[in-house]
């Protein structure tokens, strides 16, 4: 991934996997910018990555939609910010839940249970 490029984060909660892709940029000289083009490149991303099969991802939201099945996307941003997200995981194991919340101006957090944000 280049320094400077926002990155799309997708959950698929179907196949317990997730994938990173950069955001393909084109830097403008005459600003010293760089800006989404759409000229078609070659997809910057890794492939699928399985989620590690104790925990199951069951419920995923964003900015724009809560999702139970599908796939849901969040976008990272260079500076730190982040597309507001929640994803709720239930350990297989015991049947703990638990609640990652994505908090677009600071560091994700982690709590035990299903929170639920207003």
């Amino acid at each position: 991934m280049r320094a400077g490029s926002p990155v799309k984060l997708t959950f698929d909660l179907n196949e317990q996997t997730y994938q990173v892709e950069t955001v393909n940029e084109q830097s403008n000289p005459d600003e010293g910018t760089a800006e989404e083009t759409d000229v078609e490149e070659e997809p910057k991303e890794i492939p699928a990555v399985p989620l590690p099969e104790t925990f199951l991802l069951y419920s995923a939201a964003n900015t724009s939609e809560e999702v139970t099945a599908g796939a849901i996307m969040f976008t990272l941003f260079p500076d730190g910010r982040s597309e507001y997200g929640l994803l709720r995981f239930r350990n297989r194991d015991d049947n703990t839940m638990f609640t990652l919340f994505i908090d677009p101006s600071g560091e994700p957090e982690l709590f035990e249970g299903e929170a639920v944000f207003e």
